[in-house]
């Protein structure tokens, strides 16, 4: 489910990115379209406003040249002498001048401005000529004769500046047609771009649909996987707790050595089904993301030792010797999960003493102190275990780590386990920040190497359970009356047999109403209230009891055999002052027990 989850987020935030993107571009391409088709515009108005300036001088050209211009004066002076037409002449010559000077400034080749000079230069020789005259008519033949100029390059020169307005206007048009094409172009490569996004994001729906249904499919397979560790947890550890129980009860008995030895063996028997339960649950806690940390203070030196303790009569009687060395400060106190702690060195070294036949097991720790100030100074905790046991290849290294993997079936059949173990232990150690290496050679042994950093704390910070003094508990139980709620007759029996033991008047209910009827008859001084029972269960019956006036501050513990946080939170909801976890031992339900009733009014 995790797998699916994640990649329907990864999905989901490509979607969300590639709409960014999608938007970005359509943007973009709206601006650039924009900018292509202002080019457009640009050039053709550019080239527009050219071939209007020149063709506005060229006409006015004309007009200052031709009829009624130079030209007419020019003749009408030839023929009359008459001053008036000399001096429109000349002004028509200046405003030629001023004209062909404008028109340079449109013209860039040389040659175009060489033609221009032809003008200039053929009107000039005609300017000059007018000067030369005389005021009287001699002949107009041979004035006409002697003013004549070669104009040939002068009207040239006019007909191809009309011309270069034509190759001009036919320019502006052939660039506004590529650029036409080209913003076209654009356009249908836009087209194109927008159905790829549509098809894409199409596509990419109908994946999040398809994930969005694996997801759902998933969570609803998790919420079964859960209802039934819930019910297996439940069912499993409610005979459990009879069996573990029963043995506790027997114990208070003196038997032979053969009786106690197979007494042993039961309790030894259900203590490991025990783990194993609690290993498949821890990792449902930890697959669910629901494991949380429990950081208090704690004498490290002491958690270390009882761990190593326990394991040290069990490694005795296969032969094996468990060494302990610690290199760790006097009193050193730390801040962490000591519960956690223990079960990842207890994993190892229940492996070391399983698959280690002779040799030795050897326990090495170490603190190194970094960090300053002083009040945040950490305690990065190394412990080594190393033994001599039979040792992993290199595919047994790889697959170490996974959930439900041992080296190979052989193994399982011989030393048994169901390969959760060390699956669990490195995901402790990630939990609690830390790292887990290990090295190994087949046939030699294993090393393991634990690193975890953990605030400094001191022997004043220490907030768990002292165990209580055995006065105080002698007269706090001494007449207590305590009400037994229990469906499980074997349960029940366990119940009796261990608060009986304790100097306690017991009364039983075997189910949650008769519980709330027994309540009403004869209030007990605190009730012990199974959550599943038939008829009415645990919850209801202790929210009936709190409606009461005399149920309201009467404590109330829960004995459940789920393990899972929902359960004690719908307790506490409920008016439950705390749990009783299933199988329960003789100790726990003592000091749970005493806690709850020693600070009662």
């Amino acid at each position: 489910m995790d797998f699916i989850v994640k990649n329907s987020r990864a999905i989901r935030r490509s979607v969300i990115l590639l709409a960014a993107l999608s938007i970005l571009s359509v943007f973009g391409y709206v601006y650039e379209a924009e900018r292509r088709f202002e080019m457009v515009s640009d050039v053709l108005s550019s080239r527009l406003s050219a071939s209007t300036q020149t063709v506005s001088l060229l006409s006015q050209l004309s007009l200052e040249i031709g009829y009624g211009g130079f030209i007419h004066n020019f003749k009408n002076y030839v023929l009359r002498r008459d001053d008036l037409y000399y001096l429109r002449a000349q002004e028509n010559y200046k405003n030629i001048l001023a004209l062909l000077d404008k028109l340079e400034n449109h013209v860039q080749d040389r040659e175009d401005v060489a033609i221009l000079d032809d003008i200039k230069r053929t009107l000039g020789e005609y300017v000059a000529n007018i000067d030369k005259m005389e005021k009287n008519i001699t002949s107009i033949v041979e004035d006409d004769r002697r003013l004549k100029v070669d104009d040939t390059k002068a009207v040239a020169a006019i007909a191809y500046l009309y011309n270069m307005v034509q190759m001009l206007s036919e320019q502006t048009l052939n660039d506004v047609i590529i650029k036409q094409e080209d913003a076209h172009r654009f356009v249908r490569l836009g087209f194109f771009l927008v159905v790829f996004i549509a098809l894409v994001a199409v596509l990419l729906l109908v994946l999040i649909k398809r994930l969005e249904a694996k997801t759902i499919q998933a969570s609803s397979a998790n919420e079964a996987k859960g209802r039934f560790l819930s019910t297996m947890s439940h069912e499993i550890r409610t005979p459990l707790n009879g069996m573990l129980g029963l043995v506790q009860l027997l114990n208070h008995k003196k038997f032979g050595k053969e009786e106690q030895h197979h007494l042993d063996l039961i309790q030894s028997s259900g203590e490991m089904l025990l783990d194993i339960l609690n290993d498949v649950l821890d990792m449902s806690k930890i697959e669910a993301h629901e494991l949380h940390l429990e950081i208090i203070s704690f004498d490290v030196e002491k958690l270390l030792l009882t761990t190593a303790d326990f394991y040290k009569n069990i490694a005795s009687e296969k032969g094996l010797i468990v060494n302990y060395h610690s290199d760790l400060p006097e009193g050193l106190y730390l801040n962490g999960d000591p519960t956690k702690i223990r079960q990842v060195l207890s994993n190892i070294l229940a492996n070391s003493v399983k698959f280690t036949e002779v040799g030795s097991i050897n326990i090495s720790t170490e603190c190194e102190i970094i960090n300053e100030p002083e009040a945040d100074k950490v305690c990065l905790l190394r412990i080594r275990l190393t033994d001599t046991g039979i040792g992993m290849d290199t595919d047994g290294l790889n697959h170490l780590f996974e959930k439900f993997t041992q080296a190979d079936s052989s193994i399982s059949r011989k030393y048994g386990g169901t390969g959760l173990g060390m699956a669990i232990v490195k995901d402790l150690c990630e939990l609690m920040n830390g790292t887990i290496e290990v090295d190994s050679v087949y046939g030699e042994g294993t090393s393991f190497k634990i690193t975890l950093p953990m605030l400094l704390s001191s022997r004043d910070e220490i907030q768990h359970l002292q165990e209580p003094h055995q006065q105080e508990m002698t007269e706090i139980f001494q007449g207590l009356d305590v009400l037994v709620a229990e469906d499980n007759m074997v349960n029940a029996v366990v119940a009796r047999g261990f608060l009986e033991n304790l100097g306690i008047n017991v009364r039983v209910a075997h189910d949650g109403a008769e519980a709330v009827k027994m309540f009403e008859r004869q209030q007990p001084d605190i009730i012990l209230m199974d959550v599943n029972m038939p008829i009415k269960d645990g919850i209801q019956a202790t929210r009936e009891i709190r409606q009461r006036e005399n149920g309201k501050t009467l404590p109330i513990l829960a004995l459940t055999a789920d393990a899972f946080s929902e359960t004690r939170e719908k307790c506490v909801e409920a008016g439950m002052n705390g749990t009783v976890p299933k199988p329960f031992s003789f100790d726990l339900l003592r000091n749970t027990l005493f806690e709850a009733l020693k600070d009662k009014d």
